[in-house]
């Protein structure tokens, strides 16, 4: 059975003073597979999460290759076409939720402003913050803090599943 390509790249890494940190690594995945990537702490997984996504450069390092999503070379895109990308098609959750979460705003609020800015269905946020609370009581109008870190994990994870494609990765990662 042939699918569809969602995602392939030959991509290497380096940050100022630590050059190859990354050097040639190809991944492909297809539609509707789901993919474990597996290190040690400090291997490179979220750092290959964030060269995917093209976010690098706000932890001063840099990515060179392709990266291909969708049959369009993330690479090449310009700043506003990637923020029209992340977030509504392809995401991360990062294994230490509380570094994305505000410790300060219930997670209804949070999930509220991701459905917002990136144009999801108006109610769907109330939709998943009422899944996310049936599964943890806390959760759907608690705050991060008051969260188990795998309840903080979902709770970030439903943030990126605005459109329910379940072929748009949310990709988990942290060491």
């Amino acid at each position: 059975m042939s699918r569809e390509r969602l995602l392939s790249l030959d991509v290497s890494v380096d940050y100022a003073g630590k050059p190859g940190v990354l050097r040639n690594v190809s991944l492909e995945v297809n539609r509707g597979e789901i993919v474990g990537l597996v290190g040690q702490s400090g291997s490179g997984k979220s750092t290959l999460a964030m060269a995917i996504l093209r976010l690098l450069e706000l932890k001063g390092g840099s990515a060179r290759g392709q990266i291909r999503f969708e049959g369009r070379d993330l690479m090449t895109l310009s700043e506003r076409e990637l923020r029209r990308i992340r977030g509504k098609q392809i995401g991360l959750v990062l294994q230490s939720p509380m570094t994305a979460l505000n410790p300060a705003l219930r997670i209804g609020t949070q999930l509220k402003e991701g459905w917002r800015c990136h144009g999801g269905d108006p109610a769907g946020w109330r939709r998943r913050a009422m899944e996310l609370g049936e599964r943890e009581p806390a959760c759907g109008r608690g705050f991060p803090p008051a969260l188990s870190p795998a309840a903080q994990r979902r709770a970030g994870a439903a943030g990126l599943d605005r459109h329910g494609d379940p072929a748009s990765p949310a990709a988990p990662a942290g060491g």
